[in-house]
């Protein structure tokens, strides 16, 4: 007899609002490929309800939820730093 097995992936909903996803990562792209700063989650909700804005979309929430699918919808993993190299010793 011979055995079936169903692979079953986790299907990832699309974002009501593609145009501010697009221009989130872009910016997010942009700013990791050019600048060597530590993006957070707040910046990421800040610059989505800057291009809400812009591209009028009154109704649109960066909630929590909204990062986090965002995120995952990206492959996007925002590490925490703690200090820095060194930080706290004394010499």
């Amino acid at each position: 007899m011979k055995k079936t097995y169903a692979v079953l992936k986790k299907r990832i909903k699309l974002s009501s609002y593609g145009d501010v996803d697009k221009s989130v990562l872009f910016w997010f792209e942009q700013v990791q490929k050019y600048n060597n700063v530590t993006v957070s989650g707040n910046d990421i909700q800040f610059q989505a309800f800057k291009f809400t804005t812009m591209l009028g979309h009154s109704e649109f929430k960066a909630s929590n939820g909204w990062l986090y699918k965002f995120k995952e919808r990206n492959g996007i993993s925002l590490k925490t730093t703690i200090g820095e190299a060194g930080a706290g010793r004394s010499s």
